[in-house]
């Protein structure tokens, strides 16, 4: 499984640490987990799912649709939609979110 601070440097890939110390850089990639994971929690365990196949395991839009008997736009809209939820609740309205693949 991949970092959650990994996940959230995908959905803002413009953030940056700023210059801090390698200890500032380990709390703040623990609020950043931990942040993540309580808004996870907010997602459907099927949204979860699409979000987590996405982006902890690499997965094609096509390979998570197969995979919960869904068609390739449900998961591209359900994707869509949980990021946009996900945003503010881990601190990152403003962020781009890449396409389905």
């Amino acid at each position: 499984m991949a970092d959650p601070a990994a996940f959230a440097q995908l959905i803002d890939p413009e953030s940056t640490d700023g210059g801090l110390t390698e200890r500032e850089q380990e709390r703040e990639s623990a609020r950043r987990s931990e942040r993540l994971r309580a808004a996870l929690e907010q997602l459907s365990e099927v949204d979860r799912a699409i979000v987590t196949g996405r982006f902890w395991e690499g997965r094609r839009t096509t390979e998570i649709a197969e995979s919960l008997g869904l068609t390739y736009s449900a998961v591209a809209v359900r994707l869509h939609r949980a990021l946009r939820k996900l945003r503010p609740l881990i601190g990152e309205e403003d962020s781009p979110v890449e396409p389905p693949v």
